[in-house]
């Protein structure tokens, strides 16, 4: 001890005793005491600093005094320590710390000059010298020399908790931490000047704790998982089990550990009882999925999405598991469905409603799986058992199953949907069309039935009809739709022009004449059909020919006779008002003069072709309207049977429609023709495309080529590569593309 300090050892003495027992300090004695500090550090290191001596060593030379003082007191704690464990050690340690810091913290401020005179000397250091002093002697003297068993300790004690043995008061861990955190530590010689950042700060708390932390949670989770496997091995049991320690390792962290330690500990968790476990949890995958157990499900999804690729084992399974399902679901219902486009449609939307809400609901909407979803559907809805019963044309059957449904339920019925149940319906629908390869299938088809019922006048609702064209054009775009709303705008039209005809007409008002003017371009075409109409009829149709021909000049009108309908009032032993064709009607008009017809006179009267003739004849024997004295062939009267009324006809029904009897056609052959006619569409829509995108480009490799266009055409339909080649090959014949001549597989387009 230097002479200087000896003189006033005394006073210091009696501070420090004051300062460590924690007495009460009047602001008197605090005042008496930082003013005898200050007056020693001046007189003492002021002298020292003028004659040339070292500042820094007297003051390190009067704290190892203050150092040993407070070194016999923190060593009584140290005895106590020794004769304590477990959660008693605990608390005693940190009581005694609380009251250590608070001594501590006086000590800094009565013998603060200390610091003030140390920081002249090292500029840039802003430590506090004295209270650095307290945590270098509470560590050496108290945590170095009981360190293992302080240590072991807490780890006991979270030992206890995580086995469910006793419960623990997570104060005293929390407490323990954080006198770590304040425990000073050896820095590099770079850093002493620094200040230290929060991990610097937390550089003792992870050498002397963490790390056996992790070590000791690795160690007893790793026995849990193997003991569990032993006794157990139920996957939803685990994934409970799993799940569970998760939650409770990071409210651990939360309650009493620094956040630095929640990646390292989850880390150590999910390395032991998720990623070497994954196997194990995979594996029951598709079991889980049979099962339906959707809450099971979602909970392996979370903890697989805690891994790197956690989660492509998953999505793989369940694209594979939702075709198995959709396959296996239309094939008990193959036989059913084939002819019955509800049960088809039904099944779908049963089989991706599913799997759409369960990947809402337990997978969060990832959007993989909603991709792993697509990818199932596109599959199993087009190539099914019941398109396969389809044999060589099973591309119609998906997309004409789908048209057919969507005509049940626009169409007028007994059992209409109201507006909700339709706009829902339309959804689905939408949802359906979205995963259909071959959409301009599905327009044809849909355009043709959509068409008949627009003509029939069966629609349900004008609103319901705007509002699916609205959705298919968002979903295919206009140009997929445009015929779709001109074929509707033409049926809106044409009733204004029948209403403004019959207001302005003088003709016959005995006849309720109704006109659907059908633009060329837009419908199919219809037959040429050639018939004798009735003279009043005869004369109303003339009358409309010249109304029109006033409004629109230079067209010319082409009447669809077997497409008009009419009623005609039959007295039959009672009345009855029959709804036909305009040819089925000229020829029950015969009978009006006799009751008995050769098919050749009726032939002549009504000027048809023989072959329409013996059909529209055959239509009304059929429905027992008209009787032949021979049997029909194929639907169609013998051209030299004779044809008679037939006075003793019944009917149930007053109103009785005759109209949907048609011939049918040979559904093989239409369908070999549509093929046809669909390739060689699909075969100018790729070349159109082609055109397009070189137009654009100027010159284009064909890899990039043939993916732009199939990027392009997917809305419509998905074309074949083959087609797409042959149609390059088809443009470079009729010079809109050339070969460049420096690369083969580089096109130029040819202005």
């Amino acid at each position: 001890m230097r002479d200087e300090l000896v003189a006033v050892w005394p006073q210091f003495e009696e501070a420090l005793e004051l300062i460590f027992q924690r007495s009460p300090m009047t602001m008197k004695t605090y005042m008496q005491y930082s003013t005898m500090i200050y007056s020693y550090c001046t007189e003492t290191y002021q002298v020292g600093f003028r004659s040339g001596d070292s500042v820094m060593d007297r003051v390190q030379e009067d704290l190892i005094s203050i150092r040993e003082f407070i070194a016999v007191k923190i060593d009584i704690v140290t005895k106590n320590c020794h004769k304590l464990d477990g959660q008693e050690l605990l608390k005693y340690l940190n009581n005694e710390w609380e009251l250590f810091e608070i001594s501590s913290s006086l000590f800094d401020a009565v013998f603060g000059n200390f610091n003030r005179h140390s920081i002249q000397v090292n500029t840039g250091k802003t430590d506090s010298l004295t209270r650095n002093l307290c945590m270098e002697v509470w560590k050496e003297n108290l945590f170095d020399i009981l360190e293992d068993k302080i240590i072991g300790a807490a780890l006991h004690l979270i030992h206890q908790e995580r086995a469910g043995t006793s419960m623990i008061n997570n104060r005293d861990i929390s407490d323990f931490v954080v006198c770590l955190k304040n425990l000073p530590v050896q820095y590099p010689e770079s850093d002493v000047k620094k200040d230290k950042t929060e991990d610097q700060k937390l550089k003792f708390y992870k050498e002397s704790f963490e790390n056996l932390f992790l070590k000791t949670t690795e160690e007893f989770y790793k026995k849990e998982v193997e003991d569990f496997m032993k006794n157990n091995g139920d996957v939803k049991e685990y994934m409970k089990n799993v799940e569970m320690r998760l939650t409770e390792e990071d409210v651990r962290v939360q309650l009493v550990l620094f956040g630095c330690t929640r990646r390292p500990l989850l880390d150590c968790l999910e390395k032991i009882m998720i990623i070497d476990q994954i196997d194990f949890i995979q594996s029951h995958f598709e079991q889980l999925l049979d099962e339906k157990s959707d809450e099971d499900l979602s909970r392996m999804f979370r903890l697989c999405s805690r891994i790197r690729d956690g989660l492509v084992f998953l999505r793989t399974a369940l694209e594979s598991h939702v075709v198995k399902e959709g396959l296996g679901t239309l094939e008990r219902v193959a036989e059913e469905a084939f002819n019955d486009p509800k049960i088809y449609v039904s099944k779908l939307l049963e089989v991706h409603g599913r799997y759409s809400s369960l990947i809402r609901a337990s997978f969060f909407t990832d959007s993989t799986f909603l991709k792993a979803l697509d990818n199932a559907a596109i599959n199993f809805i087009n190539k099914n058992a019941v398109t396969m019963k389809g044999r060589q044309h099973s591309t119609f059957k998906s997309a004409e199953l789908i048209a057919r449904y969507c005509d049940l339920q626009f169409r007028k019925n007994t059992k209409m949907p109201d507006e909700i149940e339709m706009e829902k319906m339309q959804k689905q629908v939408i949802i359906i069309l979205r995963y259909l390869e071959d959409k301009d299938i599905f327009l044809k088809i849909y355009t043709r039935i959509f068409s008949k019922r627009l003509i029939n006048e069966l629609s349900a609702s004008d609103e319901a009809e705007t509002s699916f064209i609205a959705k298919l054009t968002a979903l295919c775009g206009y140009e997929y739709t445009s015929r779709l709303s001109k074929m509707f705008q033409d049926i809106q039209v044409s009733r204004d022009l029948s209403m403004d005809f019959k207001e302005k007409s003088s003709t016959n008002k005995s006849i309720d004449f109704n006109a659907q003017i059908l633009s060329s371009g837009s419908w199919s075409r219809f037959p040429e059909f050639s018939l004798m109409l009735p003279q009043p009829l005869y004369s109303t149709i003339g009358a409309f020919i010249m109304y029109y021909n006033s409004k629109h000049n230079g067209r010319r009108l082409t009447w669809a006779y077997p497409q008009s309908r009419g009623e005609v009032t039959a007295f039959m032993g009672k009345k009855y008002v029959f709804t036909v064709t305009t040819p089925q009607m000229c020829v029950l008009l015969q009978f009006n003069n006799r009751t008995s017809y050769s098919v050749y006179s009726i032939k002549e009267a009504t000027e048809m072709s023989k072959e329409n003739t013996l059909t529209i004849i055959g239509s009304l024997v059929k429905t027992h309207v008209l009787k032949s004295n021979k049997e029909l062939v194929k639907d169609a009267v013998p051209f030299d049977a004779t044809i008679t009324l037939n006075a003793a006809y019944t009917n149930k029904k007053v109103r009785v429609d005759l109209s949907r009897m048609p011939m049918k056609a040979n559904s093989e052959k239409v369908a070999e023709e549509s093929t046809h006619l669909l390739d060689l569409e699909r075969k100018h829509i790729v070349e159109a495309c082609i055109v397009r995108i070189m137009k654009m480009r100027k010159q284009m490799m064909h890899q990039d080529l043939v993916s732009e266009v199939v990027t392009q055409l997917t809305s419509r339909f998905q074309p074949k590569v083959g087609l797409i080649k042959k149609s390059i090959g088809t443009l470079i014949e009729k010079e809109y593309l050339k070969r460049s001549d420096k690369k083969y597989d580089l096109y130029e387009y040819l202005v």
